[in-house]
């Protein structure tokens, strides 16, 4: 099992923009109050990401033409036909989970609460890609 920790994040402005409705290629521009208020939740997103990452490779040990496949350790899987065909031929299988911690969450959350939503859309948007660049950062370590 290896573990990830003290992973820099990248956050970028232009998707997080999309994620609160705002595309590059919509008539218009986005409002300057908007870039501001997205600019400081991402600035502020970074002070409350807790980075980490977790993945293992198991050897599988077999593949029934029922769809279980055995792993090493003893541990088992159900999975669908669909599955079955591709995974036939494969030696291991790689499990991944990844978090940016639960602070950004709870400080949305409090933004809310507040009825700033602006800011708790902005920050929201922040988690999501600050999620998905974690997500894919492990995926590439895997790989």
């Amino acid at each position: 099992m290896k573990i990830i920790k003290n992973i820099k994040l990248k956050i970028d402005e232009e998707e997080v923009l999309r994620y609160q409705g705002y595309h590059r290629n919509k008539a218009g521009k986005t409002g300057e109050i908007i870039l501001e208020t997205t600019r400081k939740e991402i600035e502020q997103g970074c002070c409350l990401f807790e980075p980490k990452g977790i993945y293992s490779r198991l050897m599988i040990r077999n593949i029934s033409s029922e769809g279980r496949i055995n792993l090493e350790n003893g541990l088992h899987l159900e999975i669908n036909n669909s599955m079955l065909n591709l995974l036939r031929g494969t030696s291991y299988l790689v499990f991944g989970l990844s978090t940016i911690g639960n602070h950004l969450e709870e400080k949305v959350a409090e933004l809310f609460a507040q009825n700033e939503y602006p800011k708790a859309i902005a920050l929201d948007a922040v988690g999501t890609v600050a999620s998905k660049f974690l997500s894919n950062y492990v995926k590439s370590l895997i790989c």
